[in-house]
């Protein structure tokens, strides 16, 4: 039977996430509102892959302290003047010149769209 990653939040708003055996992924949706979590992610885990970790992400040098420094300020300066989260996000998204900061904003704005907090989303 296929084994799916999902990710959800209980009736209570917390966040949970783990494995769950099912036949397909409606199925699976299913047996998971049955126990009380609403899925927000569910995917088909890859066989082999469990336990994989990527080397090459582990050994990717950090984001330099000034690029955090001045991306902070900037999004301090566009909340704090009214723009709204998500279109602050999106605009630091497009004008980010370092390849790591945009990934990682990348993943972000695909979170906060998909409706999860800022603290959840980084």
């Amino acid at each position: 039977m296929p084994t799916f990653r999902y990710q959800g939040r209980t009736l209570d708003g917390s966040s949970t996430s783990g494995k769950i055996d099912a036949v397909n992924s409606e199925a699976a949706a299913e047996a998971l509102m049955n126990k009380g979590i609403i899925p927000l992610n569910l995917r088909l885990e890859k066989e082999g892959v469990k336990n994989h970790v990527s080397l090459s992400k582990l050994l990717v040098p950090a984001i330099p302290l000034e690029v955090i420094i001045l991306f902070s300020r900037q999004l301090f300066s566009l909340t704090k003047a009214g723009v709204p989260l998500l279109r602050s996000m999106r605009g630091l998204l497009q004008n980010c010149e370092n390849k790591q900061l945009k990934e990682a904003l990348e993943d972000v704005v695909s979170e906060l769209s998909n409706g999860r907090g800022l603290s959840s989303a980084m």
